[in-house]
């Protein structure tokens, strides 16, 4: 499915990503193209993944799949594919700390636009996961010094997510600096 190749398209914009260009306004929402075409990225993705709250009950598209490497279908996919973009430009040197918290938050925007109902669970999950099948202390981390930044009134919206990143921050084995959940 060519969501998956949306991940791809993310880290070959990271990897080119420059704003230290003369003129360049790095406290600028968009300083670079790249940083447009990552939040238009972003904005595809967490649009397909919201399709889903939009999509008939009893629709195919609805049916959760057995596993989260996976998705069975397009909200599905889309939420995995979102996962893995997110890891890229959270785990980015390149990247202006503002274009990252951006992205973060637009990311974070769609488990809340998420009814209640499993789906809301699974995208949290493949935000945790990054992309992978298991669970990066490294990862995590960064989600956890994202996720202090945003407003009081979304950290509250999102307590499901916190209570998942917290619980996973707790459970996933790490060197003897360990963070301590938020």
């Amino acid at each position: 499915m060519w969501l998956y190749y949306l991940p791809r398209f993310a880290g070959l914009l990271e990897n080119g990503y420059d704003s230290d260009g003369s003129g360049i306004d790095k406290e600028a929402e968009f300083p670079t193209r790249a940083a447009r075409l990552l939040y238009e990225l972003f904005g595809f993705l967490t649009s397909w993944t919201t399709l889903y709250d939009r999509l008939p009950e009893g629709s195919k598209l609805r049916l959760m799949p057995d596993r989260h490497d996976r998705g069975s279908a397009i909200p599905h996919s889309a939420a995995i594919a979102l996962g893995e973009t997110l890891a890229i430009v959270m785990a980015s040197e390149r990247i202006d700390d503002g274009v990252i918290q951006t992205l973060h938050d637009v990311a974070l925007r769609a488990i809340r636009e998420i009814h209640d109902d499993g789906m809301r669970g699974y995208v949290t999950e493949a935000i945790l996961r990054g992309g992978e099948n298991k669970f990066s202390a490294p990862h995590l981390d960064r989600l956890a010094d994202r996720f202090i930044r945003i407003d009081a009134y979304d950290q509250h919206e999102m307590a499901s997510y916190a209570d998942a990143l917290n619980a996973r921050l707790a459970d996933t084995p790490r060197p003897r600096s360990q963070r301590a959940p938020f």
